[in-house]
């Protein structure tokens, strides 16, 4: 009896320690999911799900896909962005496929170079 009970004692502290012991780390991996593109682009960047909350990299340009608005706070822009669809050249800062609404939230600035082999108008911001 006194063996049973000091084995038994022995595999209950085994137990207790090995309880106590970090168990092992278990890492879900999610499948990538492909955010979704929004036909807002900002500086030649293109407005998704994945970059709506920081569009610019400092957190000066957001995106609320629900109230299609977006906010420049203390956003400038230099550079030359251009795209061509068919027939028409476009150049733009902001470029949107529907209506937009914009928040303008401290300065702004649209240093915006346009070249002189371009031959079209500069419309928006």
């Amino acid at each position: 009896m006194k063996k049973l009970t000091k084995v038994l004692s022995f595999l209950l502290t085994l137990a207790m320690v090995i309880g106590l012991m970090p168990g092992m780390s278990l890492t879900a991996w999610a499948e990538p999911v492909n955010p979704t593109a929004y036909n807002v682009w900002v500086g030649g960047t293109q407005v998704t799900s994945a970059n709506a909350a920081n569009i610019d990299g400092n957190n000066k340009v957001s995106y609320d896909a629900i109230t299609n608005t977006l906010t420049l706070n203390g956003y400038s822009y230099s550079g030359h962005w251009k795209e061509n669809e068919g027939e028409y050249s476009s150049s733009y800062v902001i470029y949107a496929k529907q209506a937009l609404n914009i928040v303008l939230s401290g300065s702004f600035y649209n240093g915006f170079n346009r070249s002189a082999s371009l031959h079209t108008g500069l419309f928006g911001v």
